[in-house]
């Protein structure tokens, strides 16, 4: 049923792209703006508890109003194989989320590029499997709503991520966008413009959860931990849009 679904719906957003994707290039990185107003970065974690560990951040803030974090982290680090699909295994990782952010401004301690306030969630998520087709989730609350900051630092190349409770988060900065005008959030291949490129990574990793090959959170665009239809739905809002 999923690849029958991606195989109706994989052509319908191709038609939608195509007569409006334009043939140029990107030509470099654009001038930053006098007033930063949209802030979109994405990372990697390298440590946590300040233990070495492996995951992925993504943030998408609007300054002086409010802001998302997504994180993902695996203590244990990333698997060195993937499993067979004959294979029964276990994939768990820990989620966290800013719930509510209360204060999103740049350069408000005085130390940091970014600084992000709130309230947050983070959750231990288990994924059984038994082969590729089949399995169980398990999703345990390690905290709800307590509060936390998010710091970006070190000329926008670092973050730490405090939570009440909570072993801390670090990691290296990847992507940093600023624009005085929305940024899509899509752009799953960093070209400048959500695409035709971003279309077929997602339409190639429908219907994988985490944990299986090809599966990739950075195309899980609602973090739901599955690439599904409305992943889709959500990049064809975004065709064509450049930043």
């Amino acid at each position: 049923m999923k690849k029958r679904l991606a195989l109706i719906v994989f052509p319908w957003l191709l038609a939608l792209i195509l007569p409006a994707m334009a043939a140029t290039p990107l030509e470099g990185e654009p001038p930053l703006p006098e007033e930063i107003s949209y802030v979109m970065l994405k990372g990697v974690v390298t440590s946590y508890g300040g233990a070495p560990a492996a995951g992925w951040m993504r943030t998408y803030a609007v300054i002086g109003e409010g802001a998302e974090v997504h994180t993902i982290v695996l203590p244990s680090g990333i698997p060195e194989e993937p499993p067979s699909p004959e294979e029964n295994f276990t994939y768990s990782f820990l989620y966290v989320r800013l719930d509510n952010a209360s204060i999103v401004e740049l350069n408000y301690t005085g130390l940091d590029d970014l600084y992000i306030s709130g309230v947050w969630s983070v959750y231990n998520v288990t994924f059984n499997y038994y082969g590729y087709e089949n399995f169980t989730l398990n999703i345990e609350t390690v905290i709800s709503e307590a509060p936390g900051e998010m710091l970006v630092t070190n000329e926008w190349s670092l973050f730490t991520i405090s939570i009440q409770e909570v072993p801390v988060i670090a990691g290296t900065v990847t992507l940093v966008v600023q624009r005085d005008f929305e940024i899509p959030q899509c752009d799953v291949v960093v070209d400048g413009e959500v695409n035709l490129w971003d279309l077929m990574a997602t339409a190639q990793a429908y219907g994988t959860t985490p944990g299986l090959p090809l599966y990739d959170f950075e195309l899980d665009f609602n973090f739901d931990f599955v690439i599904d239809i409305y992943d889709l739905l959500q990049l064809s809002i975004e065709l064509g849009k450049e930043y």
